[in-house]
């Protein structure tokens, strides 16, 4: 419909017509577009090594599109190993990801994001990580 009033106003020259482009979520929500990571893909793996060697909280940052970013944590207590933290992270992720945009899985220490329909490419960095947890992020 903008389209039909921009052609209207310039062929009948009634009035001056100005598009703005339109401003980003993540711009209006006030993120740091430098922060954003630079690597995207459609699926990630986490791979969870060792167990913890101290209490923390372990918190990921998902980016999606142009969408400020979410937070998922967990709360990891000295000991816990690394298939029961790759557990815990699969419940959080599925508790804060839409189902209908995500996939969810765990096999063995590590957890499986996928992006279904919609949402295609996402970023995902370690935020916080626990003391002798090793975390690595492997794009799929």
């Amino acid at each position: 419909m903008k389209l039909a009033v921009l052609v209207f106003a310039l062929l009948s020259g009634v009035a001056q017509a100005q598009v703005a482009a339109p401003a980003t979520a993540a711009a209006s929500a006030g993120v740091d577009e430098a922060a954003r990571p630079k690597v995207t893909s459609q699926s990630w793996s986490i791979k969870v090594e060792r167990s913890a060697k101290a209490d923390g909280k372990l918190t990921f940052r998902l980016w999606r599109n142009d969408t400020a970013p979410m937070d998922v944590s967990i709360d990891v207590k000295q000991g816990q190993t690394d298939r029961a933290i790759a557990l815990a992270l699969k419940n959080a992720f599925r508790d804060v990801l839409d189902s209908q945009d995500f996939h969810v899985e765990v096999a063995a220490n590590y957890v499986q994001l996928r992006a279904l329909r919609g949402e295609r490419r996402f970023g995902i960095e370690l935020a916080a990580p626990v003391m002798g947890v090793d975390i690595e992020l492997i794009r799929r």
